[in-house]
């Protein structure tokens, strides 16, 4: 029956000591604390056989291709709109003005007549008026020249996708029977 191992817990000192003086089959014929020696250094391993594998990835590649996306075209076509203008004109307007007789002798101021006028002591003369009028006119002038130009602006877009790569691992098994025995492989 096994014991726990807190049974088995010995003082190291004094196994040394037992083991450094009896000749025990333990490895090295020491005491426990030391270790095996460790190995002198040897010429690299010889490469007996040697298989190797090259892992790929995919790579994210971006062409570009001219294609229409819009047409665009000059048009006219006629809008009515209300304009207003201020012009100065020009009229005629009648105004009396009393002044003295011109100095000239009572001989040669003719006195009134009743034969010249059916009314006794009235005189009348007609003035005639004028006054500029306003001719509207609508005449077509050239206000703008418009034109179609196409540049090219360059930009930028981010494209995202997603790509495959490869990864090697390494494993080792063991060559043997089918139960996974070391050496119970094919013998020949």
């Amino acid at each position: 029956m096994p014991c726990p191992p807190k049974a088995f817990a010995v003082d190291r000192a004094s196994t040394d000591a037992w083991l450094s003086h009896t000749n025990s089959p333990i490895r090295g014929h020491g005491p426990l604390s030391d270790p095996d020696p460790a190995p002198a250094p040897s010429a690299p391993p010889t490469v007996v056989d040697e298989v190797s594998l090259i892992a790929s990835r995919e790579e994210l590649a971006a062409t570009t291709e001219r294609v229409a996306v819009a047409t665009a075209r000059l048009e006219k076509f006629l809008v009515t709109e209300q304009r207003t203008i201020t012009v100065d004109v020009v009229r005629e307007e009648v105004r009396l003005v009393y002044g003295r007789p011109p100095d000239t002798t009572v001989e040669r101021v003719r006195a009134p007549s009743t034969t010249d006028h059916p009314v006794a002591g009235s005189t009348s003369d007609t003035v005639v008026l004028f006054a500029e009028g306003i001719e509207v006119t609508r005449r077509w002038v050239p206000i703008e020249t418009v034109r179609l130009a196409v540049t090219t602006v360059t930009g930028t877009e981010t494209v995202t996708g997603t790509v495959r790569a490869e990864l090697i691992d390494t494993s080792v098994a063991p060559i043997g029977n089918p139960d996974g025995e070391p050496g119970a492989g094919r013998q020949s």
